[in-house]
């Protein structure tokens, strides 16, 4: 991730966690979001691999953040999907600022996952998300 980009958007991983723990309770699927959930056997690290950021409010935003999701049950691994979305910041784009449109593309990202957590065999009753830090 790109020093401007975690210098500007600094709640991006929090807001991130938290989409995905309140999109995991619409969909009856009971998810807590923990810093400290290493030790838990059934967790899930979702990790931000790449943030990419281009343009702005007067040339048209492009923004793109990719994923790695892994999930462990009793703690073995035992689902990895990569998942990546972009975003030019919709209709009003222009007039959204850089981190409000990455914060768009990781709303539909905790859907994505939400969605890939269901469709693998089924979670223990909870399920702690870890947030790990971005790689770059």
């Amino acid at each position: 991730m790109a020093d401007r980009i975690a210098n500007e958007c600094t709640e991006l991983g929090s807001h991130f966690a938290n989409t995905i723990a309140a999109e995991a309770k619409k969909r009856n699927l009971a998810l807590i979001s923990s810093a400290d959930a290493a030790s838990q056997p059934n967790r899930v690290e979702v990790m931000i691999t790449d943030v990419r950021s281009y343009g702005n409010a007067f040339t048209g935003h492009y923004k793109s953040v990719d994923i790695q999701v892994n999930r462990y049950t009793n703690g073995q691994p035992d689902g990895e999907t990569h998942i990546s979305r972009r975003s030019t910041g919709g209709i009003g784009g222009a007039f959204k600022s850089s981190c409000s449109v990455l914060d768009r593309t990781t709303n539909t990202l905790s859907s994505d996952i939400v969605k890939w957590l269901q469709s693998q065999a089924t979670p223990a009753a909870t399920t702690e998300i870890i947030p790990v830090p971005a790689t770059h």
